[in-house]
């Protein structure tokens, strides 16, 4: 499969982001403008970790200055060299949810036509050599297949949605000795909200599948982010520890391009769990240049140099002196540091900016999904690391307290049952609110039954990955997403 380089340009609220099919933001353009000016030059997600009982190296990324890139638009194959035609995969798929609530309105009218971005949503994706894949979707009639016409319709978090998927696969592995089928999709969405850090914020539901029958260890995700605050040579890195975000900061209170008070950029994890933040530069340093082989990256995503020396703490982060961090400049300081630690305390002189914030160390069976979720936002007014800070703890207090889950979006109608979480990994406890040892009949997407006992607090388990119709003995039904 060759990367086909689909972009699209689209407003998220106050910020436009410049969307990649092969799984980042950027291209020709700079991947978050606001106000019409840059902020982010490129972003991409780094999927680095150890195969083959840690013999080989992982690294399925982008070199975030160039065009090298081991990911390429469309789904994982097993067969090697197979390729998919721009009509096969369109790369990018957009939908509002204003059109698909008139879509579920007004599909059984007479005269009625799918809209198209609707109609050729990937929910079922078929093609002789290639994986399935299930872009997400409420599947209305149960019968394990996408059709629009059937009343199906994505599923979309947000107010305005783009979906797109990347995988490694057909000897793309630029940065591997072969491929290991990961696919990765990238649902971006924002929040309709006249509050105007929301308006300023973009969500990013990132979904990591391991289609080989291989497990992958020590995985971790990161998001690399090449910024550009209006005038690219006078910025600073910092690191937001208990808000989980990696920061690009005007170094002059007076820029070129957006003149006095410049805002700030930040890129950070929602739902995982972060272990560390890094930098690095363009050029081919031996200790901070641009990674170029599987190992850099697998370092870097540990919060080491890409040679792997440990990262010093103060001055420029060189020299360990028995003091090592795992973030890079903690405005807000972590556990393991003494203080706060900002490149404008060290003295640093400012310059381009580049850095990668990473999640905790997983697992990844052969056959699994794991689901994480991002943000990119804007901080208008970054006066201050006080104002910064709760700039971002809204996000994540909103990301808290809204229901991103199918079930909010399948079951409008009835209010009585939530379930949690959803959606859930196999065997993960599954909570309805029942009474414990309540019967529920459970159909599967293919219309077969099963009888279950729910048991502590209605708690249920899931052996195998599909879409479930939970209904209670006299109750309303509930749906949920098993991967």
């Amino acid at each position: 499969m060759q990367a086909q380089d689909t972009s699209l340009s689209r407003t998220l609220g106050n910020i436009e982001l410049n969307m990649h099919s092969a799984a980042g933001l950027g291209s020709v353009k700079p991947a978050c403008s606001y106000q019409g000016k840059p902020l982010i030059k490129k972003l991409s997600v780094w999927l680095t970790g150890t195969g083959n009982a840690g013999m080989d190296t992982v690294a399925l990324a982008n070199d975030v200055f160039g065009s090298a890139s081991s990911w390429c638009e469309g789904p994982a194959a097993f067969s090697g060299n197979l390729r998919l035609s721009r009509n096969e995969w369109r790369g990018l798929w957009q939908v509002d949810k204003g059109a698909v609530l008139a879509h579920r309105k007004n599909y059984l009218q007479a005269g009625y036509k799918v809209p198209a971005d609707i109609d050729q949503w990937p929910g079922s994706f078929a093609k002789s050599g290639f994986a399935s894949l299930l872009a997400p979707y409420a599947d209305a009639n149960l019968d394990g297949a996408y059709n629009a016409a059937d009343g199906d319709y994505p599923y979309l978090p947000g107010q305005e949605n783009v979906w797109s998927m990347a995988s490694d696969s057909a000897g793309k592995s630029v940065f591997l000795k072969k491929e290991v089928n990961v696919d990765l999709s990238s649902l971006w969405f924002n929040i309709a909200s006249t509050d105007s850090v929301l308006q300023n914020t973009a969500m990013n539901r990132l979904t990591v599948c391991n289609r080989s029958g291989a497990k992958l260890d020590e995985v971790k995700l990161s998001l690399a982010v090449d910024f550009a605050i209006g005038d690219v040579s006078d910025d600073y890195l910092a690191t937001d520890v208990p808000n989980k975000a990696l920061l690009g900061l005007n170094a002059d209170a007076q820029d070129a391009v957006f003149g006095s008070n410049p805002p700030a950029a930040a890129v950070g994890w929602l739902s995982a769990k972060v272990a560390g933040s890094m930098r690095f530069e363009q050029g081919n340093d031996a200790v901070q240049g641009a990674p170029v082989k599987g190992a850099h990256f697998f370092n870097l995503a540990a919060a080491k140099w890409k040679t792997g020396n440990p990262l010093g703490f103060g001055g420029r982060g060189l020299d360990a002196n028995g003091k090592t961090a795992r973030f890079i400049y903690p405005g807000s300081t972590d556990a393991n540091s003494p203080r706060s630690w900002s490149e404008a305390g060290e003295g640093n002189n400012p310059g381009r900016r580049t850095g990668l914030i990473s999640t905790d160390t997983f697992s990844l069976n052969g056959g699994q999904c794991r689901v994480f979720d991002a943000f990119v936002t804007v901080i208008n007014a970054a006066k201050d690391e006080l104002t910064i800070s709760k700039n971002l703890q809204k996000v994540h207090y909103v990301y808290a307290a809204v229901d991103f889950s199918l079930f909010a979006q399948a079951s409008q109608k009835d209010k009585k049952h939530t379930v949690y979480p959803n959606p859930a990994e196999r065997n993960e406890p599954v909570f309805f609110n029942l009474k414990p040892m309540s019967k529920v009949g459970i159909w599967d997407s293919k219309g077969s039954y099963t009888e279950m006992l729910s048991g502590t607090m209605g708690e249920l388990k899931f052996e195998k990955p599909g879409i479930y119709r939970i209904v209670p003995v006299g109750g309303a039904p509930a749906v949920v997403v098993i991967y």
